[in-house]
């Protein structure tokens, strides 16, 4: 009986993690995004700046990486708890712009380098309609 109500209690607070929502765009990368956001363990290119900065002492040459992404994200809501409800809001979501610049410099055979990065972690906004005010994540 212990058993089973220690193994229910672990997968309730395992579960509860799902029901986590954002607004977090990782699109740091165009190839660690293509690659399933796995930019930790990497170090071919400049998103490891955001990444694994450490990794920056690995690379075996110099990268210049720019990019951006653009989302255009459109959220809807009924209110199918309350009976006989009719309320449905939907979102005017202005379009997201997540971008990122990195650059990497140093000489091939040194483990020190220089790097710099501007990235936005959090992308897109969402606007509801009711106040009309744009609340930006």
């Amino acid at each position: 009986m212990k058993k089973l109500l220690l193994t229910c209690l672990i997968l309730t607070i395992i579960s509860y993690a799902s029901f986590g929502s954002g607004y977090q765009v990782l699109l740091q990368g165009n190839r660690t995004t293509g690659m399933g956001n796995l930019g930790v363990m990497m170090y071919n290119d400049a998103s490891s700046l955001f990444f694994n900065p450490g990794a920056m002492g690995f690379m075996d040459h110099n990268s210049i990486m720019i990019g951006a992404n653009p989302i255009f994200a459109s959220n809807s809501y009924w209110d199918s708890e309350t009976e006989n409800s009719t309320y449905e809001a939907n979102t005017d979501n202005p379009m997201g712009t997540p971008f990122h610049v990195y650059g990497v410099w140093g000489p091939a055979e040194s483990k020190f380098k220089f790097g710099i990065g501007a990235f936005t972690p959090f992308g897109s906004g969402v606007n509801w309609g009711m106040s009309g005010q744009v609340g930006t994540c």
